[in-house]
């Protein structure tokens, strides 16, 4: 089963512009989320589980898991059937997937706040983002930093969607970011993954 762990990445709106106003787009509490996301006939929900600041993701869809570590760029990929679990090194994400303050508004690009709404539950605000090199999209973002809701269109009109269903905040344990107990653990051999384009 694929694992969506770019649609999230993709749409976490992180952002380096400089603007006059931009979303808070680092989470400041902990938290998990359920989303559905739509991208051409595929329509997947994932459950996505962050920590604080962002540095720490956990993304489970079916009977797989990933894990995504900002610090370095390095992850977990988990198979719950198999109770397996890979170690990936360092560096295997490219940066707007795990450096919570750069990426996909680039310089160029425009921002602007057209409102606010209510979705699963909790208050965020509306953003429109335009970019010549990236498409167009709209956002939910809640003060606190969680995406509620987006809708993108890349340069070649392909459209995907995200919509949050369940927010809940609260502590997340690091034994969310680890293996479970009892899996196998290896490493990913090397060059079996090449180094991302930067």
């Amino acid at each position: 089963m694929r694992l969506l762990v770019p649609a999230i990445g993709a749409l976490a709106l992180t952002a380096s512009a400089l603007a006059a106003e931009l979303p808070n787009l680092v989470p400041t509490r902990d938290h998990v989320v359920t989303y559905t996301i739509r991208s051409g006939d595929d329509t997947v929900t994932v459950t996505n589980t962050v920590s604080a600041g962002g540095r720490l993701q956990r993304v489970d869809q079916g009977p797989m898991s990933m894990v995504l570590d900002g610090a370095d760029g390095s992850g977990l990929m988990i198979h719950h059937e198999a109770r397996m679990a890979m170690r990936l090194p360092p560096g295997q994400f490219p940066d707007p997937m795990h450096e919570p303050r750069r990426g996909f508004i680039e310089p160029g690009a425009s921002v602007r706040r057209t409102g606010r709404d209510r979705v699963a539950g909790h208050e965020c605000a509306v953003w429109e983002m335009r970019s010549p090199r990236r498409g167009d999209g709209v956002a939910c973002i809640t003060e606190d930093g969680v995406m509620l809701r987006g809708t993108f269109r890349d340069e070649q009109g392909r459209t995907s969607t995200m919509e949050a269903s369940e927010l809940r905040y609260g502590p997340v344990p690091a034994s969310a970011f680890a293996p479970p107990p009892g899996y196998q653990v290896m490493d990913l051999p090397t060059g079996a993954v090449p180094a991302p384009r930067r």
